[in-house]
């Protein structure tokens, strides 16, 4: 990328142009992160309570609850 036109000298829009495409980096980097960080998340809170349903319904504390439970209408 060119820091200077024909004539030598700094363009004018050109530090503006930098400092909008590095915050947009930046943001885009930061939103790409926090994507990933809460999906990990999610699934690690979808795996502890897997487990915690499972130990539960080994001790007899609840049934087997494959699917949804609705109550009859």
């Amino acid at each position: 990328m060119a820091n200077a036109n024909v004539t030598g000298r700094a363009a004018p829009g050109l530090l503006k142009y930098q400092i909008t495409v590095g915050a947009s980096l930046a943001a885009f980097f930061l939103a790409s992160f926090l994507l990933v960080f809460s999906y990990l998340k999610n699934a690690e809170l979808l795996t502890d309570g897997d487990r915690v349903g499972t130990s539960l319904e080994r001790l007899g504390l609840i049934d087997n609850q494959n699917g949804a439970q609705h109550e009859p209408r």
